[in-house]
């Protein structure tokens, strides 16, 4: 009589399974020492800042990606492809789609190097540089509705404290 393989075997009733185990960890409620923790809190307040400015983006028909993309190239255009990717910290393959959605709304154009075929340089269209006027007050709203009860001494110091903090781990 074979041997029972224990990797093709059913874990007993008492016995978790680990992708039960995982599910109910995921649906816990973080607990109070988690919540306070500095990456907790950082993670959640960003996400609550993409969440805002998402709404402030949508009647103008953009995401916060595309905003993203639009906010570097309002700064610096006709950069390439691969820089601009390195500018906005993300990889080279998720930015295109990014870009593909943004040439489909006529708001930026592609174009080949001329040295360099293989190279992709990115432009503003004339619309793209029209929405600058609309979209970039709107990270300052955001801002504004984020420390709407900090007073300017509390908002210039956490200011501050962010950007001590982001270089301490960069």
């Amino acid at each position: 009589m074979p041997t029972p393989n224990p990797l093709n075997a059913t874990p007993a009733k008492s016995e978790p399974v680990m992708t039960d185990t995982i599910l109910a960890m995921e649906s816990k409620t973080p607990s109070a020492d988690e919540q306070s923790g500095l990456g907790y809190l950082v993670r959640h307040t960003h996400r609550a800042f993409a969440r805002v400015l998402a709404q402030h983006l949508t009647p103008h028909k953009v995401s916060p990606a595309q905003w993203t993309v639009l906010r570097a190239l309002w700064r610096e255009d006709g950069c390439s492809q691969v820089d601009l990717a390195s500018r906005i910290r993300v990889e080279k393959a998720s930015l295109t789609t990014v870009l593909s959605a943004l040439e489909r709304q006529g708001l930026i154009v592609r174009e080949r190097g001329d040295e360099d075929k293989r190279r992709w340089y990115v432009s503003l269209t004339k619309a793209g540089r029209q929405l600058e006027a609309a979209l970039l007050p709107l990270a300052s709203k955001v801002d504004a509705i984020a420390t709407q009860e900090f007073t300017a001494e509390e908002t210039r110091t956490l200011k501050r404290l962010l950007a001590r903090t982001l270089q301490n781990l960069q």
